[in-house]
């Protein structure tokens, strides 16, 4: 029997600590000693495993720096030369507008000074213009020397107006020796870009063999192109040779109509040479009261041949 008893009491046994009186007691609270090593444990745990304090900081690479560095020179360059060429641009368009401004002297040279600022930075315009200054006198004493220079620094930056009148000078003279075949390397540079006074130009040039052998051929296609321009020199020289039938058959109607195009324009030589056509009736109706009307305006032009076929025609 005690055996029994003493096996029952086992099986039903419950831990205090888990029901019982004992459970329903408030908790101790912890000594401040306690509590300050509770703190100093959970600090350096939270030390131990944070990965920022754990790991060692990564050292900037210097490769990467540099090439940070070279982009912002480079688009620190780039701004500044976009600013420098607006600048250079104000300038070129301020001493245009002061040129075309009704002539001052005071105009004029602040027009060269203009222009020698941006000319000084290397704009092609400008430097153009001011050697159109020194050509002229205007603004500046008359000096062919250095016009040349500066038509030289422009054209050596493939500006057209400038490689043409750098042939000019090669043609008569001006600031260099004479040399048709230099002349006629510079308007073929510029007549290739489509600068139609070149084209005409180096159109004369193959007519009168200078600078090469005479080709009426080239002639013609160059006067072609630049009559399709609207450019009233190479309109009268296509005109003269559908009337000389030169590279064609003779044609009085197609020249007729290429002079009249030229002469719309205010261009003396043709003016006077449609007023002739029609004085003598050669590809349309004769018209004498037409033929002294354009005599009349290329004489005010001061063009020599209309002035003398005027003083005839009104003797008449």
């Amino acid at each position: 029997m005690a055996s029994s008893s003493l096996s029952s009491s086992l099986t039903h046994h419950t831990p205090p600590s888990a029901t019982g009186s004992l459970s329903s007691s408030p908790p101790i609270p912890p000594s401040p000693e306690e509590e300050k090593a509770a703190a100093c444990s959970l600090s350096e745990a939270e030390t131990l495993s944070s990965p920022q304090e754990s790991t060692p900081p990564i050292p900037p690479d210097p490769n990467m720096e540099i090439q940070e560095l070279q982009q912002q020179l480079e688009e620190t360059r780039k701004q500044q030369q976009q600013q420098l060429l607006l600048l250079v641009r104000t300038q070129y368009q301020l001493g245009m507008s002061f040129l075309n401004r009704v002539g001052t002297e005071t105009n004029l040279r602040e027009a060269f000074r203009l222009f020698k600022l941006a000319a000084d930075q290397g704009f092609a315009p400008a430097q153009f213009k001011l050697g159109m200054m020194y050509v002229k006198g205007q603004g500046v004493e008359r000096n062919f020397t250095r016009a040349r220079e500066l038509f030289e620094k422009a054209a050596d930056q493939n500006y057209p107006p400038a490689q043409f009148n750098l042939g000019v000078m090669y043609v008569n003279g001006e600031g260099v020796s004479q040399n048709f075949t230099k002349a006629s390397e510079l308007f073929k540079r510029a007549a290739d870009q489509g600068y139609a006074p070149a084209r005409t130009s180096l159109g004369r040039m193959y007519e009168n063999g200078q600078g090469g052998p005479k080709d009426l051929t080239k002639e013609r296609k160059i006067f072609e192109e630049g009559a399709k321009q609207n450019h009233a020199p190479a309109q009268f020289n296509l005109g003269v040779m559908y009337y000389r039938g030169q590279e064609g058959p003779q044609n009085y109607i197609e020249a007729r109509e290429l002079f009249k195009r030229a002469a719309d324009q205010g261009y003396a030589p043709a003016q006077a040479t449609l007023g002739s056509m029609y004085e003598n009736g050669q590809g349309g109706p004769k018209d004498l009261t037409k033929a002294r009307e354009l005599y009349e305006q290329s004489a005010d032009q001061d063009y020599p041949p209309a002035k003398v076929a005027l003083k005839i025609l009104n003797k008449t």
